[in-house]
């Protein structure tokens, strides 16, 4: 099989259940929060797992592990609510740069783009 690029390689030859700030492709897709999972995710720089929030959204088939600063972007947009109160909730995912990776973050839905983004054709 021929690859385009390594970030070609890396997606096809070792795919993640989560989304990466790569998956996006430099676009902002807005998206609804349809699950909110407890799951017990794996960390290789400790060794061991560690139990994490994950948002799952309508029509996309990656999820989105909650750390301290999705957590904190998404406590500035919906206040101090539980997790379960997200499910229904419009938020954009964009990617930024930090190093040499492209760090997923989340913001505020603009409503006149979320009618026109939903669910657009980035794969997730």
């Amino acid at each position: 099989m021929t690859y385009k690029t390594l970030d070609d390689y890396i997606k096809q030859e070792f795919p993640s259940k989560y989304l990466r700030g790569d998956d996006l492709e430099g676009k902002e897709v807005v998206v609804t929060i349809g699950l909110v999972e407890k799951e017990s995710i794996f960390n290789p720089q400790k060794n061991k797992h560690n139990n994490r929030i994950t948002l799952y959204f309508h029509g996309k088939d990656k999820g989105v592990i909650l750390g301290v600063e999705r957590s904190k972007e998404l406590k500035a947009l919906f206040g101090n609510v539980a997790p379960e109160e997200l499910v229904g909730k419009t938020v954009t995912l964009y990617a930024r740069q930090k190093g040499p990776n492209n760090v997923l973050h989340i913001k505020a839905a603009h409503p006149i783009a979320a009618g026109l983004q939903l669910n657009q054709e980035t794969p997730l």
